[in-house]
């Protein structure tokens, strides 16, 4: 059993390890917040402070803020469908580099709530929509609760959250009276199964840009949105990566 003066020293050490680490991304971290610059803008960006939480948001931040996933990216005037909007970061980095509008669609109920306060924290209430709700196919609500596993993007539970759920074409045709569409998805596996849907084709003409984690290789993504009319750049290695995509 640990000594009570060994947990005083994790508890004590925690906190300094964890600010140390987001001082060398030029990020400062506290238990509630952690402020960052970009492109000329603070952003404040609130969080859990659950440990295992903030290694997790430090990844992400990195991978958002620090070496630019998104750089790929024309948003300036452009309006943007961000799916798996974790706690906002994606969204204030599209803010920041002047996106005309973003709707957010976050699954998880705890991300989704941080990602509202970061929203609204920011001062961006007014162009960023935020929905509780998941891709998936076919529509429908899901119970349960979003866990991974390897083997898919969800495993749902019962006796716990109901997730809306929508398809990308149903998310498009919310979206139609805006053109110069640009589509930011990271789904955690949920992509496969969401882009076989018919008629996706049609769907992802609607984007001009499209910019996706992949989670379990690329090739059969690469051809669809090579048959839509995309030129792709794959930035990453089997099994996961990035790829972008933008229409000829």
């Amino acid at each position: 059993m640990p000594s009570i003066k060994g947990n005083l020293l994790t508890k004590l050490g925690f906190p300094i390890l964890a600010t140390i680490c987001f001082k060398r991304i030029g990020m400062e971290y506290n238990s509630k917040c952690i402020t960052l610059e970009e492109a000329g803008h603070t952003l404040k960006i609130y969080h859990s402070n659950k440990r295992d939480m903030v290694w997790d948001i430090w990844s992400v931040l990195v991978g958002t803020f620090f070496c630019k996933e998104y750089a790929w990216l024309d948003v300036k005037d452009k309006f943007v469908i961000d799916i798996g909007g974790y706690v906002g970061d994606s969204a204030l980095y599209f803010m920041a580099h002047g996106a005309k509008g973003i709707t957010v669609y976050e699954p998880s109920e705890e991300s989704y709530g941080y990602l509202k306060k970061n929203v609204s924290e920011n001062g961006f209430y007014n162009k960023i929509k935020v929905v509780n709700g998941a891709l998936w196919s076919p529509p429908e609500e899901k119970r349960g609760a979003l866990k991974w596993n390897k083997d898919s993007a969800y495993r749902y539970e019962e006796k716990s959250q109901s997730v809306m759920s929508l398809t990308l074409k149903q998310i498009v045709n919310k979206e139609k009276k805006h053109r110069n569409l640009v589509l930011k998805m990271d789904c955690e596996g949920a992509e496969y199964g969401l882009l076989a849907q018919k008629d996706m084709k049609r769907t992802l003409r609607s984007f001009t840009q499209i910019i996706m984690e992949y989670h379990d290789g690329y090739v059969d993504i690469k051809r669809l949105f090579e048959a839509a009319g995309f030129t792709v750049i794959v930035d990453g290695l089997m099994p996961r990566g990035h790829l972008f995509a933008i229409k000829l």
